[in-house]
């Protein structure tokens, strides 16, 4: 609160300062108060069209509220001006694979892999589009790279699915099996994060199913 009151000072001294707004832009984001992000991620854009960061600050609000068609609009702008940036690959990638486009997912998330990225979520990503693609030894590859992410067990099923297709039926009943314990234990730690913020009169916010 602090930094954002300190933030606010400085824009009303200097109105057209593209840098405050977009760490105003990054504090309301954090704090998941999307409007006011949106407000001064958008400010950024007309004070700094070349600026990448605003871009992807409005990208990363869309994408995380699930409004995949103007995270995509954004991304797709920042790529234009910094088409090596490993975070725009990642969301591009990642927003194509929920929207099941995954032919057009696939280059986005090997070039974010590519660049060093380090986030074993991309090659969980790359596992799902190859199982969809009947790619199975790249679908096999990627998923077990990206077994330590998984939580609710979505991707232990895809990995069964690839196995059984493969006619590894023994290993493909080990996958489902842990799939179905990870589903329950996900299951479980959802209902007491929503006990939780009820009971402390909190907003479980959109990210909550």
């Amino acid at each position: 609160r602090l930094a954002q009151a300190a933030f606010q000072r400085a824009i009303k001294l200097k109105p057209d300062s593209w840098q405050g707004n977009l760490l105003l832009g990054d504090i309301y984001s954090q704090r998941k108060k999307c409007d006011q992000a949106l407000s001064h991620y958008e400010t950024v854009t007309r004070l700094k069209p070349d600026n990448p960061g605003a871009l992807l600050g409005i990208a990363n609000v869309h994408w995380r509220t699930g409004d995949n068609p103007q995270a995509e609009a954004a991304l797709m702008k920042a790529l234009k001006i910094a088409p090596d940036n490993p975070t725009a690959n990642f969301i591009l990638g990642d927003i194509y694979v929920r929207m099941r486009r995954f032919e057009e997912a696939i280059p986005y998330l090997r070039k974010y892999v590519a660049l060093g990225g380090g986030m074993l979520t991309a090659h969980g990503d790359l596992g799902k589009a190859y199982t969809a693609l009947k790619r199975d030894k790249e679908a096999i590859s990627e998923l077990l790279l990206a077994l330590p992410t998984d939580r609710s067990g979505e991707l232990h099923y895809q990995l069964s699915v690839v196995y059984r297709r493969q006619g590894q039926m023994g290993l493909a009943k080990q996958a489902l099996a842990k799939s179905e314990e990870l589903r329950v234990l996900d299951r479980k730690a959802q209902r007491e994060r929503l006990e939780r913020a009820v009971t402390a009169g909190e907003d479980p916010g959109p990210d909550h199913p």
